[in-house]
């Protein structure tokens, strides 16, 4: 890649999460104390080890990633009261929240939607849109869009409908809608409402 102009390499470090001397900590930027922000920077990683495989570049961004991936600590709950704690970020705030949260679907609704979902990997209905990291098939699939369902739910399809040879993508993401959406309202919606003092 042809960087020609200064305005041209600060954009470049920019992307790649570089953080410059006109960017600090007071506008947010996560440098985990590195002066590289993280959440620019290990994309741009994986993107050059890819784009570089094979050589040495692409061998020392992959080092990198390792060290980086080295620094991780796993979190433990029983060390915290009430299985939560309060994390600060980097400018101070203390907005993030971990929770270890137990049953909030019931073991019953849980079978039901990967019978659902058996439904729709025999029928090949999972999104093949390329994965923004590694560039494979993504294997997805949306319930919510925008804050809304995918599909208005105008009623809920039979466990018959869903193992006859008619049913469509929306019977499926309608009905594993209609199976997830009472316990994650009601429940996990109300507990992170609580966590975070939010209404």
């Amino acid at each position: 890649e042809n960087i020609d102009s200064s305005s041209e390499v600060s954009t470049f470090l920019q992307n790649a999460g570089i953080i410059l001397g006109t960017e600090t900590a007071s506008k947010g930027i996560r440098d985990d104390l590195v002066g590289i922000d993280l959440s620019k920077f290990t994309p741009f990683l994986h993107r050059y080890a890819f784009h570089h495989r094979g050589t040495d570049q692409g061998r020392t961004a992959l080092s990198i990633i390792e060290k980086l991936s080295a620094r991780r600590v796993p979190f433990s709950f029983r060390d915290h009261k009430k299985n939560c704690a309060t994390i600060n970020d980097n400018i101070g705030n203390g907005r993030n929240v971990i929770s270890h949260e137990e049953k909030i679907l019931p073991s019953r609704v849980v079978t039901e939607v990967m019978e659902v979902m058996d439904v729709i990997k025999e029928r090949q209905w999972l999104s093949t849109n390329p994965d923004s990291v590694d560039g494979l098939p993504s294997l997805h699939l949306n319930l919510i869009t925008d804050g809304s369902p995918l599909f208005a739910q105008e009623s809920t399809p039979s466990q018959s409908t869903l193992q006859s040879d008619n049913v469509t993508f929306e019977d499926c993401i309608v009905k594993m809608t209609s199976l997830l959406k009472p316990h994650l309202n009601d429940k996990l919606l109300k507990r992170v409402r609580q966590l975070t003092n939010s209404s």
